[in-house]
């Protein structure tokens, strides 16, 4: 599980030149922040990592497949907020604008558990891949 979480921050840390812009300045502040943290540990942020409450088949349930001749993945990032609740959206590849809503938007009305530290929630970013095929 710490492996996994290790990748997605490293693919986040990485890859931050090519994100999209942010929801707001508030959202670049708290990806800033929980970048600054992440550098500055010698031990894990979280003890236990946000869960997806149901399955990744609900998510693709929710997608809505926009018109178009697109295949591929889009790479969301996004926040999980101390109450599980998902905010501060952003594509990590840039893929036309109309499948990025639309993973967007699934991955919107999906429910997390939030992630924890020391028996408490916490925000964290996390990333789902979303894969489109024609």
């Amino acid at each position: 599980m710490r492996t996994l979480f290790a990748i997605i921050v490293g693919l986040l840390i990485s890859t931050q030149s090519a994100f999209a812009q942010a929801d707001s300045l508030d959202c670049q502040s708290k990806y800033q922040e929980w970048q600054k943290l992440e550098e500055e540990s010698n031990d894990s942020l979280v003890d236990k990592n946000p869960e997806l409450i149901g399955s990744i088949e609900s998510l693709y349930n929710e997608l809505e497949y926009p018109e178009g001749d697109f295949s591929g993945r889009v790479i969301v990032k996004f926040l999980v907020d101390k109450q599980g609740m998902t905010k501060c959206f952003e594509s990590v590849l840039r893929v036309p604008k109309k499948f990025e809503k639309a993973a967007i938007e699934a991955i919107r009305e999906m429910d997390f558990k939030p992630a924890q530290k020391d028996g408490q929630p916490v925000m964290v970013p996390y990333v789902i891949p979303v894969n489109f095929k024609k």
